[in-house]
């Protein structure tokens, strides 16, 4: 009789803890995806943009990423989050005013600057990103969060293929790679002359 009501307080105490990390790992998706992503991306993109003319069309939208978030951080955290299933998602409520104007703001600071990239491979995330965004807005309004960030985070390979390019660096052009090879011998080839030269004239 003791084990059974051991082994029953152990399996409460188990559902608990459970509850508990359920609990703090929603909390913190929500606060990563609807917060801290609007202030993120688009500082990343301005970052990385090398071309001076698109880097300062970016900054203000990492300007309004920077405010976005930090209402939706607010947000968040000042009222209780909820996740349940529904149809095969995980379906987010929060307590948010302004859903519209904030929705719009968060989509424009996270879509724009990949689209306002010189990087051909960002430019396609941002493409495919605003894809992913016209799907998701077909699904019910608690579903959308789950279903664009599972699609933005598949296709955000994009950005891993970008990174991976950038660090082997631009290839090498065959000509050039064989005029480089060919300077060696080419100036052997006159130091030889003018050592013959010189040893004429000294003769």
């Amino acid at each position: 009789m003791a084990g059974a009501r051991g082994a029953l307080t152990r399996g409460l105490a188990g559902a608990a803890l459970s509850a508990g990390v359920g609990d703090t790992a929603r909390d913190a998706y929500v606060i990563y995806a609807q917060a801290i992503l609007p202030m993120l991306v688009p500082l990343g993109f301005a970052l990385l943009e090398p071309d001076r003319r698109r880097r300062l069309l970016i900054w203000p939208f990492a300007l309004l990423g920077l405010l976005t978030g930090l209402f939706l951080l607010w947000q968040v955290t000042r009222w209780p989050v909820v996740a349940e299933e529904r149809a095969h998602c995980v379906a987010y409520t929060t307590h948010t005013p302004y859903a519209i104007p904030s929705a719009t703001a968060y989509v424009l600071a996270v879509c724009a600057p990949a689209l306002l990239s010189s990087r051909r491979h960002l430019r396609w995330f941002g493409v495919v990103n605003v894809v992913g965004l016209l799907f998701a807005s077909t699904m019910q309004e608690e579903e959308f969060t789950s279903v664009w960030c599972l699609y933005a985070a598949v296709m955000s390979v994009l950005i891993l293929i970008y990174f991976r390019r950038e660090r082997r660096g631009p290839p090498e052009a065959p000509g050039v790679a064989a005029e480089g090879r060919a300077r060696p011998r080419d100036a052997g080839g006159a130091g030889g002359a003018g050592g013959a030269g010189g040893a004429g004239a000294v003769a």
